[in-house]
């Protein structure tokens, strides 16, 4: 069994949105997935020549390689041809996706508790987000375990997350 404490899964992150980028960074390392994060779809191609990751999180608009010529590759491409693939866009029009081979689709703007809930339906909770048991050793031959959660936010520290995320709906969907 892994340590409380270790990350078990690898989420990457294709997002040009420095805002965004970082938030869901944020969200998910703090709910103790291991995030890498790519400005644009290139960036995530480099990153996908060294690491398997679990989920890949696209935008569909963005600068270079955008969103559905990166989800073609990807599918294209073994060992990535079976990643999830989650989509993020600002369109509503659910239409737009029918013919992406892709396996869920957010839509923005979004709550944190929605997109960590899509992400534990994909590949399931990172380690720290869930409950954890710790052995402790035994006693009269019975065992003992601790039962550990995730510490409650800082003060302020949700406001952070979220005045984030606000930030990053100013801009134009994409």
């Amino acid at each position: 069994m892994p340590h409380a404490d270790e990350p078990t899964k690898q989420v990457l992150i294709a997002e040009d949105d420095d805002h965004l980028r970082e938030a869901l960074q944020e969200l998910l390392s703090g709910a103790g997935y291991r995030v890498i994060a790519a400005e644009d779809g290139l960036e995530a191609l480099d990153w996908l020549s060294r690491v398997t990751p679990d989920l890949i999180i696209v935008d569909i608009l963005m600068p270079g390689l955008g969103g559905p010529e990166l989800i073609r590759r990807l599918r294209e491409t073994s060992p990535w041809a079976t990643i999830p693939i989650l989509v993020l866009s600002g369109y509503a029009d659910l239409t737009r996706y029918r013919d992406l081979p892709v396996d869920g689709v957010q839509l923005k703007p979004f709550k944190l508790s929605e997109f960590l809930e899509k992400v534990e339906q994909m590949i399931g909770p990172g380690t720290r987000h869930g409950l954890a048991q710790l052995p402790l050793g035994t006693s009269a031959g019975s065992p003992h375990s601790l039962t550990t959660r995730a510490p409650p936010a800082a003060p302020g520290g949700m406001a952070c997350r979220v005045s984030t995320i606000s930030r990053a709906w100013r801009t134009t969907p994409s």
